[in-house]
Parts: structure tokens; sequence; C-alpha cells
């Protein structure tokens, strides 16, 4: 596997769960078929798991954001 690649194990999973579908299907496709079925497959999996996560932090985030803002306009400057 090339070193530049994102190994994440979404992305394992994705492939395993795209070959119980569609098993040995794409063998024998040329490189740029195999990548566009698997991308159509999976991409929509990994928006709908950003949108998870990203509903889940939001309100942590603007949290701490509010929370360093407060503390700087206590200490009267941005660096504090």
């Amino acid at each position: 596997m090339p070193e530049d690649v994102y190994k994440g194990v979404d992305i394992i999973e994705h492939a395993y769960n795209f070959y119980k579908i569609n098993g040995g299907k794409f063998v024998n496709a040329d490189e740029e078929s195999r990548k566009s079925a698997l991308v159509e497959y999976a991409l929509p999996l990994n928006i709908d798991g950003l949108e998870k996560d990203l509903a889940k932090y939001r309100y942590r985030i603007r949290y701490l954001v509010q929370r360093k803002l407060a503390s700087q306009e206590r200490c009267g400057k941005a660096d504090c």
C-alpha cells in the first residue's frame, strides 16, 4: 500500500462490506471502474459518519470557543 494514502479503519470496513455485497464482481475490472464503484458505495457512508460526528461534537466545540472568548474578555486581551 502506498505510504501517502489514508489507512483508516473505516476504509477497511467499507472495502470489506463492499466485497460482501459485490463478491468478486470487480476483481477483473479496470482500476478506474473498481475505484468508481467503491467510491459510489463508500462516500455516502463517510459523509453520513462525518455529519453524525459533527452533530455530536458541535456543542462541545461551541462551548470551548465561548469559554475561551469569555476568558479573553475577562483578561482584556486575546492571548491570555
